[in-house]
């Protein structure tokens, strides 16, 4: 159950199945994050946001995918627990990881960090007024329709006829060059004020987005049609026991980063999982798939952002403890900065 104030942003249901011990009906669970030492605590203090699905009083949302994860309860349990009937519906299953990706702070996280680095990186260089004035009068240079069209705009607010624009663009250039520095400062002040205010712009926005691309699908239909083809089975291991990260769902693509917490329409995908308890893991692959048992407990831990969580004691996995977050990012740092210079260049 997820209504009210405090919403799991990973779904209790699939929490209960790496529980430490029950006390009645409540489950109890080893909550592990990066630099911390390991905690045991009741699911419901895990994976857990104030009105994190809600915007003011406004709770539909949070009814929704309460609604939509109840027709999954019961399925997650038989397949959890191996009970022979069970019947895997390719199409509900793909509905349910298709939910399962979009709905988790991992992926609003990952959209604001995204964000800030990048915005943070170009409001760093339109603050520095040598560099980005190199930067102004190449573009100028470069491109001169930029101030020809910002210089017919305001011709045509006091009635000059646009014939002449070449006279008016040629008297004008010491006049650009003189009013520069100061043009440079103010937009140096501007982008040092608008970055220090970037953190609480992005983190209301990030939220925002994310509510709303929710509130328009719960299961996304591209997703959808990609997970309804593979061939699901439940797989188990006695030897390895894994823990649930707070991706809750992990990706094998073909590329040089082979497991990822997020799917993306260009990636080749080889198989999906989602893990049930510590020794079965629901598998989706196309056709025949050999999977590594091992590399798959230490990939949940690298694809985590935050925390896994794991129904052994310490020191069972204390060797994935330090590993969270190392591959949990949706672009690279140097994909970011990538993409600042080619935003900065063109």
């Amino acid at each position: 159950m997820m209504a009210g104030k405090r919403q799991h942003f990973v779904p209790q249901f699939l929490q209960r199945g790496f529980a430490s011990h029950f006390v009645g009906d409540e489950a109890f669970t080893w909550a592990h994050r990066k630099g911390a030492q390991p905690f045991n605590t009741n699911v419901k203090n895990v994976g857990v946001e104030g009105f994190f699905y809600s915007e003011g009083e406004d709770a539909e949302l949070d009814r929704a995918i309460t609604d939509f994860e109840g027709e999954f309860n019961s399925l997650i349990s038989d397949l959890r627990s191996g009970k022979a009937y069970t019947t895997i519906d390719p199409a509900r299953i793909a509905q349910l990881l298709a939910h399962l990706e979009i709905r988790t702070r991992h992926l609003r996280q990952s959209f604001l960090e995204t964000g800030t680095y990048l915005l943070d990186g170009l409001m760093k260089f339109a603050s520095d007024e040598e560099v980005f004035g190199r930067y102004f009068r190449r573009a100028i240079q470069r491109d001169p329709s930029l101030m020809q069209d910002a210089m017919a705009k305001e011709m045509q607010k006091y009635g000059i006829p646009r014939q002449f624009l070449p006279q008016v663009m040629e008297m004008s250039k010491p006049l650009l060059e003189q009013a520069l520095p100061e043009t440079l400062s103010k937009m140096s002040v501007f982008a040092k004020q608008f970055r220090s205010s970037l953190p609480g712009m992005l983190k209301g926005a990030a939220k925002s987005g994310h509510i709303k691309a929710l509130a328009g699908t719960l299961a996304p239909e591209s997703k959808v049609s990609r997970f309804v083809g593979l061939q699901f089975r439940v797989a188990s291991s006695d030897g390895v026991s894994f823990p649930l990260g707070d991706s809750v769902v992990l990706f094998h693509v073909a590329g040089e980063r082979p497991f990822k917490p997020f799917f993306e329409a260009k990636d080749e995908l080889l198989a999906v999982f989602l893990p049930l308890s510590p020794h079965h893991v629901l598998v989706g692959s196309n056709g025949s798939y050999e999977w590594d048992s091992v590399r798959l407990r230490h990939e949940i831990a690298r694809c985590a952002l935050e925390h896994f969580i794991s129904s052994e004691a310490p020191p069972e996995h204390i060797d994935l403890a330090p590993v969270i977050g190392e591959n949990a990012y949706m672009l690279s740092t140097d994909q970011i900065e990538t993409l600042v210079s080619e935003l900065i260049n063109n």
